[in-house]
């Protein structure tokens, strides 16, 4: 069964991306106290549509764009074999960021199967600029929202006070 998905969900500019890419790096963290999982993981980034051919020939376009991506990051000579991305996968050792999916085209979103579990990763992080019902997966939410300019410096200056860095 698939796992449950990160699904972060604002208007443009709200920092999704920018926090899914703090995700991405808390995967990698050296110090395990800081990690966002208690082993490390290699993150992928899905930004635009799964619409190369060579991909539609064998396993789905997602997977073998997954595996592209993991061969060029890793700089691997031989192809990954599916049996062995299919376990890091499931096993949360690679995490999936697919970024902004409501502008994604309608063929991606039909391969992006949050529900199917014969290839789904355990680790998942969606970037949306609205609500998705992700096929009724389990989600958990954030909804960052844009800070207006002139309510920066009372979000700020109301920041560094509870960082200890100024006083009230």
């Amino acid at each position: 069964k698939a796992g449950s998905v990160l699904l972060i969900s604002g208007e443009g500019g709200s920092g999704k991306t920018t926090l899914a890419c703090l995700f991405a790096k808390w995967a990698m963290e050296e110090n395990p106290s800081r990690r966002i999982a208690p082993h490390l993981m290699l993150p992928v980034l899905i930004e635009q549509d799964l619409d190369n051919p060579e991909y539609q020939a064998g396993s789905p376009r997602l997977l073998a764009h997954i595996r592209g991506k993991l061969h060029s990051l890793i700089g691997a000579e031989c192809e990954i074999p599916d049996v062995l991305l299919q376990r890091l996968l499931r096993r949360k050792r690679v995490l999936v960021i697919v970024d902004h999916l409501s502008e994604l085209s309608s063929d991606t979103r039909a391969q992006l199967r949050f529900e199917a579990s014969e290839f789904w990763p355990g680790a998942v992080i969606v970037t949306s600029r609205v609500m998705e019902t992700l096929n009724h997966v389990p989600r958990h939410v954030i909804l960052p929202m844009r800070i207006a300019g002139n309510q920066l410096t009372h979000f700020m200056d109301a920041y560094l006070v509870a960082r200890g860095k100024r006083s009230s």
